[in-house]
C-alpha cells in the first residue's frame, strides 16, 4: 500500500461527508493496490491506467460511452487530491493563478472560463484572489464534492455549455490530450474568449498514461501553429508552471478544423527532423 496515498485518504478522504461511501470504497481499494516503489506521480498514473483497463477503453478507437464511465470515476477524485499533495503541480496553479491576478488588477481580466477544471482547484486559486472576477468552471462530470466546496465562492459558477465571445480570459490545463478532436476544443475555446483575451494553456501530447489519446500526439510539436491558425498570438510561457500564454488577436479565416489538422500532421515530421538534426549538431560541436 502507499504510504502517500494512504495520507491523502485519510485527511482527505475518509471522514469527508461530502464523498460517498461508493467513492471512498472504490478508491481505497485503489491505494490498497498501488506500487509504493513508483512515485507517486507514476502511482497515480497507474490507478488511471488500471481503471482505463477495466472499462476496456481503447485509446486507438474510443467509444463516448466507455469515456464517459472512465471521466466521471471516483479515480478523478482522487487525482484531485493528489494535485492538492503535490508540491510540483500546486506550484503550476499558483503560477497560473498569479498571472491571472496581476492581470485582473491591471483591469485586462474580468472573467475566467477553468475548461475542463472538474475539482475546482485552479478556479478556486483564482477566484479566492480576485473576488470581483467573475470564474467559471466548464466540467462535464463534476464531483458532488467539488460543487460542494465552490459554492463557498460566489463568483464561482459551473457550466456545460459555452457562448462566443464571453471571457476575458480562459485556462485549461491538461485537457487536449484526453479528446479524439482536440483542435474542435481549441476552436470552442478560442471562440469563447473577447478579442485580447488571454488563453492560459498547458498540453501534454505524450504517451505517459492510456487516457492521452494518440492522434492527438501530432501536436505535441505543432500546436502553436494550430493556435495561430486560430486568431492566436503566442505571448510566451507561463512564468513558473507548464502553460503557455496565447493573446486572441483577430477572428480567424474559416478553415475546417480537419484542414488544421491535416497541416500540422503534414508538417510534424520536419519539424521532428530538425529537431533530431539540431540535436546531433549540438552532440558534433560540444
Amino acid at each position: 500500500m502507499s504510504a502517500f496515498f494512504l495520507d491523502i485518504y485519510r485527511k482527505n478522504i475518509a471522514s469527508n461527508i461530502e464523498i460517498s461511501v461508493y467513492e471512498k470504497n472504490v478508491i481505497n481499494q485503489l491505494i490498497r493496490h498501488a506500487n509504493p516503489s513508483l512515485t507517486p506521480l507514476e502511482q497515480m498514473w497507474s490507478m488511471m491506467d488500471r481503471v482505463w483497463q477495466e472499462f476496456d477503453c481503447d485509446n486507438l478507437n474510443p467509444t463516448p460511452e466507455k469515456l464517459s464511465l472512465f471521466y466521471s470515476h471516483p479515480v478523478w477524485l482522487l487525482n484531485g487530491f493528489f494535485i492538492e499533495s503535490d508540491p510540483v503541480s500546486m506550484s503550476h496553479r499558483v503560477s497560473i493563478a498569479d498571472w491571472i491576478e496581476a492581470r485582473h488588477k491591471k483591469g485586462h481580466i474580468m472573467s475566467v472560463l477553468d475548461f475542463g477544471g472538474g475539482f475546482g482547484t485552479l478556479a478556486l486559486e483564482i477566484a479566492k484572489r480576485n473576488h470581483d472576477c467573475k470564474v467559471v468552471i466548464f466540467e462535464p462530470f463534476p464531483t458532488q464534492f467539488a460543487l460542494s466546496r465552490t459554492a463557498v465562492y460566489k463568483n464561482i459558477s459551473w457550466s456545460t455549455a459555452l457562448n462566443p465571445d464571453t471571457f476575458s480570459c480562459i485556462v485549461s490545463t491538461d485537457v487536449l490530450e484526453h479528446d479524439i478532436t482536440p483542435l474542435h476544443l481549441l476552436k470552442t475555446m478560442v471562440s469563447a474568449l473577447h478579442i485580447r483575451g488571454f488563453l492560459v494553456i498547458a498540453n501534454n501530447f505524450t504517451p505517459c498514461i492510456k487516457c492521452h489519446l494518440p492522434v492527438t500526439f501530432y501536436l505535441q510539436r505543432t500546436f502553436n501553429l494550430a493556435a495561430l491558425t486560430s486568431g492566436l498570438h503566442f505571448i510566451g510561457p507561463c512564468k513558473g508552471s507548464h502553460a503557455n500564454i496565447f493573446q486572441k488577436t483577430r477572428i480567424a479565416p474559416f478553415f475546417s478544423t480537419g484542414v488544421i489538422e491535416s497541416l500540422c500532421r503534414a508538417i510534424a515530421p520536419a519539424i521532428d527532423s530538425a529537431a533530431s538534426l539540431k540535436r546531433a549538431i549540438k552532440r558534433v560541436l560540444s
